[in-house]
């Protein structure tokens, strides 16, 4: 079933990313519940899309999914301080079968006899049962005021989320521009392919899949990395200067051999807890965030066309294994990385967008 085809049998909805998800799950920022499509499509108003995402694995069908978030919206109303007020208004909510997902109370600010609450809660203000809900407290409370809901982007909330994450690539895998140097290259475009699929298939918990690069992947990695060899004593921090020669080590790196991305994420893994895990193509700038929060750095694992080994127009493994992964070796850099992936979840603006 197409994207195209799949949209049309729901309600008007934001169709945000085109690669895959094999289940098909309800998720919000307080909680995971797994829904079918019969469910959606049977009460389609409980449902807003998150994402559409249609998935191809090598030699299965395509496979179509949808994240479902259930929408929420938040209620403040006003009672008098005595006992019982605020069990007779959350009555109204078990009531009016409407599920409460926050409560804050506070003294109001104009009266000291007064309590403010707000209330969040699943469901949208177009709602017969929130019509209802608010005709009930306004009988029984002070002030009652419907506010915008919030939209909280979806985030990861364990390893295994990070699942979601690395579907939706941007750019890269075998999809390659016209301008790309390895475009017209058909045997390159292939095996770029023949890697990504790779990476598509792995799930968390999975070893991370060892790529047997070719005589000509190698060279490819040699020139890059001779070129660098003489830029890093002018050029790289004190800290990268101290952990490539561990990596050198420990991981096979050398001129003569592209170290695999499984030995690396062992050696951070050690090191500072950090790991790695393979991905098709460039991501997000939410997503990439979204694996600093779990220690995990998303790496490709193809390399850049052999024509031009100094320049590549996306992330590969030179970039990644030359560029970022030393530097999750160091401890302090480390905990600063995973804090900026724990500040960025759920967040809006501030840069952070794509899904």
């Amino acid at each position: 079933m197409s994207s195209r085809r799949f949209a049309s049998v729901l309600p008007p909805l934001a169709i945000l990313s085109a690669r895959a998800l094999l289940a098909h799950r309800c998720l919000s920022h307080a909680k995971t519940r797994v829904y079918t499509i019969r469910h959606v499509l049977a009460e389609p108003q409980r449902f807003c899309a998150v994402t559409l995402l249609t998935q191809t694995i090598p030699g299965k069908e395509p496979a179509a999914a949808c994240l479902f978030q259930t929408p929420r919206s938040t209620i403040l109303f006003q009672t008098i301080d005595e006992p019982g007020s605020l069990e007779n208004a959350l009555r109204l909510f078990w009531k009016n079968n409407i599920n409460m997902t926050r409560i804050e109370s506070k003294p109001s600010s104009k009266s000291t006899s007064k309590y403010d609450f707000i209330v969040d809660f699943e469901g949208t203000q177009e709602m017969e049962a929130t019509r209802d809900l608010v005709a009930d407290l306004r009988r029984t409370c002070i002030r009652v005021e419907l506010v915008d809901a919030k939209t909280v982007p979806w985030f990861p909330q364990s390893l295994s989320d990070l699942d979601y994450c690395v579907l939706g690539t941007l750019d890269a895998g075998a999809d390659l521009e016209s301008d790309h140097p390895g475009f017209n290259d058909e045997e390159y475009r292939n095996r770029r392919k023949e890697i990504a699929d790779w990476a598509y298939s792995f799930k968390n918990g999975d070893p991370v899949p060892r790529i047997n690069y070719t005589d000509t992947e190698t060279r490819t990695w040699g020139a890059v990395y001779d070129k660098l060899q003489s830029l890093f004593p002018v050029h790289a921090c004190k800290e990268y200067l101290d952990i490539l020669p561990q990596l050198e080590k420990h991981c096979g790196c050398r001129a003569d051999n592209i170290p695999q991305v499984r030995d690396i994420s062992d050696f951070l893994e050690e090191t500072t807890g950090w790991k790695m895990r393979p991905v098709a193509g460039l991501l997000s700038a939410r997503n990439f965030l979204n694996g600093l929060a779990f220690k995990t750095f998303f790496s490709t694992q193809y390399i850049r066309h052999h024509s031009m080994p100094l320049y590549t127009p996306e992330p590969d493994i030179c970039h990644e294994l030359m560029g970022h992964a030393p530097m999750f070796g160091d401890p302090k850099f480390a905990e600063f990385s995973h804090q900026i992936g724990l500040a960025s979840l759920g967040g809006i603006g501030f840069g952070i967008s794509g899904n």
